[in-house]
């Protein structure tokens, strides 16, 4: 064969090779690894957490600075966490829960604030990433609102916190907010 018409069989062959690859199914992690890495991220909160709000203006700049602590409590199992949040400055107290949901393989947080609001996220295990369903607010919008772990190791962890007015097509960075574990843990 020569090589101009072996070069035009690779060429035709190729596209089918890499269709027949990307078809193969690629092994999904088992439910006790998942349930594994989720029970290890839950764990590694357990503490008391300083926490700094720096909540950015529309020109992305920092407009102003809360500072409180995040408490991170065990619950009744290892795949359960309580979360108190209090910013003294203004006065803020909520409680949380997160949880690992095996069939669903997410890890839930509920929130609820001292007024009764109450905040509803999901986060797909090793996504890094917790996203709200849709909330009603006072004024009758409804928003979505979504925590990215940009920064993570074992006393600090950096968070970006945005919003979306429109069904998540776009979103607006409102926070972030730096935690460092109290020495006291």
């Amino acid at each position: 064969m020569k090589l101009p018409t072996r070069l035009a069989m690779v060429s035709l062959c190729l596209p089918l090779l890499i269709a027949a690859v990307l078809a193969l199914p690629f092994p999904q992690d088992d439910e006790a690894s998942v349930e594994a890495r989720a029970v290890e991220l839950l764990q590694h909160e357990l503490g008391t957490w300083q926490s700094r709000w720096e909540f950015l203006g529309p020109d992305g700049k920092v407009a102003q600075v809360w500072e409180g602590t995040e408490t991170f409590q065990p619950g009744p199992s290892d795949r359960v966490v309580i979360v108190e949040t209090e910013v003294p400055e203004v006065g803020n107290k909520s409680i949380s829960i997160r949880f690992y949901h095996p069939i669903e393989r997410k890890i839930y947080f509920a929130s609820v604030g001292q007024n009764g609001d109450f905040w509803l996220l999901t986060e797909p295990v090793g996504s890094s990433v917790l996203t709200s369903e849709p909330h009603m607010n006072a004024d009758g919008s409804v928003s979505t609102i979504r925590f990215t772990t940009l920064e993570k190791d074992d006393d600090s962890m950096k968070v970006l916190m945005e919003q979306s007015r429109d069904g998540g097509k776009t979103w607006r960075p409102v926070f972030r907010q730096y935690l460092t574990r109290s020495k006291q843990n």
